[in-house]
């Protein structure tokens, strides 16, 4: 069985990551993941790219998967056609690409959307949910262990008091909105560097219409 590890930047690795394929996206990853990398992933456009990110295209070994083609890169791949779907994040295109390539198992680390910014918690997450019921609907196996995603220790009506305290406490966690003095403006090229979220993925606050790659 095919299996590959989906490496996000949130910390939180398990002590050993299991035999076969491992990918990241957009910056330098750990040591012990260094090592075992088999391809890092680059969804961004490079105009929006900031200092660590360039330095690691230029220093990884590993062969980069890109949106867009291009004649400076020598170990470039490009994304194939891909099944219908959400794409928030990196880690969407990721999940996307293993289904596509027939992987058996794919376990998920350093992933932390339920616990992360405004945008990781009401559109990233919310997609690689999507793909995740989408590989086991396939009979992919997908593990998380020691993410922050798709948890709910309780039932809905069954520990319905339990339940409802749980996710008021999710709830009133959530990150305080910024004020229109403060928020990004629409188009993300505009922006100033992206940030790490708190879930492990970039901190992007606005992507524009014409940002969006989808395949059908």
């Amino acid at each position: 069985m095919k299996h590959v590890s989906i490496v996000g930047c949130g910390g939180s690795l398990p002590s050993t990551i299991p035999p076969g394929e491992v990918w990241n996206c957009n910056y330098a990853p750990p040591p012990k993941v260094l090592k075992r990398l088999t391809r890092t992933f680059q969804i961004h456009p490079l105009g929006v790219l900031d200092k660590k990110e360039r330095e690691w295209l230029k220093e990884t070994k590993a062969p980069i998967v890109y949106v867009t083609p291009s004649t400076h890169r020598p170990r470039e791949r490009l994304l194939p056609p891909l099944p219908w779907g959400p794409f928030c994040s990196s880690f969407d295109y990721m999940m996307a690409v293993a289904i596509k390539e027939h992987f058996g198992a794919i376990t998920l680390v350093g992933v932390h959307l339920q616990k992360g910014s405004r945008r990781e918690r009401l559109a990233e997450h919310v997609s690689l949910a999507y793909w995740i019921g989408k590989a086991h609907g396939l009979g992919i196996v997908v593990e998380w262990p020691s993410c922050h995603i798709l948890m709910a220790p309780f039932r809905y009506g069954i520990n319905y008091w339990k339940e409802k305290a749980w996710v008021e406490r999710l709830v009133a966690s959530f990150p305080t909105p910024p004020s229109n003095r403060s928020r990004r403006g629409h188009r993300r090229a505009a922006q100033p560097a992206a940030q790490l979220g708190a879930g492990g993925a970039r901190n992007d606050s606005a992507w524009s219409d014409t940002d969006t790659i989808r395949w059908r």
